[in-house]
């Protein structure tokens, strides 16, 4: 009796396994692909930003506030190039994954 309560154990555990990892990686990329998406909607507006800067820049508060504007959409650009390569990764990973669990 309790040799098929370990096995029935062993068996549960076996297949619970991949769909915890699965079910925490597809969490991860969704996460990662949110902020993607957050990065990309900020980017659009820093650049509706620059170009009414662009259109009206007259003094030097406008030119300080269109070379900030410059900076951070720099960044904003880095930032979604690495949350894109992460989701790549990801997304490799959970194929991976798969293909070794069949």
């Amino acid at each position: 009796m309790e040799t098929s309560i370990a096995l029935a154990i062993s068996i549960l555990s076996a297949v619970i396994t991949p769909v915890v990892l699965i079910s925490a990686s597809a969490l991860l990329t969704i996460s990662t692909s949110t902020r993607v998406s957050r990065v990309l909607e900020r980017a659009r507006a820093m650049s509706e930003l620059l170009n009414e800067l662009g259109e009206t820049r007259r003094g030097e508060g406008s030119q300080d506030r269109y070379s900030m504007l410059l900076l951070q959409f720099a960044r904003a650009k880095k930032r979604s190039e690495l949350l894109s390569r992460a989701l790549a990764s990801q997304y490799g990973s959970i194929s991976a994954f798969v293909l070794y669990l069949l």
